[in-house]
């Protein structure tokens, strides 16, 4: 299921997806409500969701959609529009699992890579199984503890680091690991997401806040 008021971005996914073999354009949504009834009426695999829409915008759809009728959602954004970008990431805390910028200009040197992008997220989240939502408040921060380490710190000791890496729909996890780590945890922490190229800013500005460490994009 297609959700996106713009005729232009709409046709442009629908060309990409249909063009695939295993994969069926079942319909489109205009804007948010739509998309509620829709996706539970059609039952879609995955759903491809705007953000800024009239009636009801994607974030408010996503989490009546995850209450309602559990699906799949890739939120598609506009690279461009720094706020749009910076506000799909609340479409994950609503229960999206990963978001995507959207691939409308096919003359574009970047469009092969958006398309291949687009596909295999796609097919990889249509597997994804789901669980009710409960209501409509974001998931509680977690309470850190407190670290007390066994033995002395050494210098060998102080010089580890930890390293996470997440695929695609990983956001949501790395969420959750680090509202519950506490200000005192003893070493760095190197971390690899798998995303969207452009969305790794609006990354770190959405997990600042929740987060008891700071947070850098890394640079050489």
């Amino acid at each position: 299921l297609i959700v996106d008021d713009s005729n232009v971005v709409a046709q442009a996914l629908k060309i990409i997806l249909s063009a695939e073999p295993d994969m069926d354009v079942i319909g489109r949504a205009h804007n948010g409500r739509e998309a509620v009834s829709m996706t539970a009426n059609l039952k879609p695999d995955l759903i491809t969701m705007d953000i800024e829409m009239p009636e009801l915008d994607g974030v408010d759809a996503t989490r009546q959609i995850m209450i309602e009728t559990p699906t799949p959602i890739i939120i598609v954004s506009s690279h461009v529009n720094d706020k749009e970008r910076n506000i799909s990431f609340h479409g994950l805390e609503a229960g999206a699992l990963t978001v995507l910028e959207k691939p409308v200009d096919m003359f574009s040197s970047g469009f092969e890579r958006q398309r291949k992008q687009l596909v295999r997220t796609a097919r990889a989240m249509a597997e994804v199984k789901l669980v009710r939502r409960r209501g409509l408040l974001p998931a509680r921060k977690p309470t850190p503890r407190s670290l007390k380490p066994k033995t002395p710190r050494s210098e060998s000791i102080s010089r580890q680091i930890v390293g996470i890496a997440l695929s695609t729909g990983g956001p949501q996890a790395l969420q959750t690991i680090l509202a519950g780590l506490p200000k005192n945890f003893p070493a760095p922490i190197c971390i690899v997401q798998h995303i969207s190229e452009g969305f790794v800013s609006g990354m770190v500005k959405w997990l600042t806040p929740i987060s008891n460490l700071p947070l850098e994009i890394a640079e050489d």
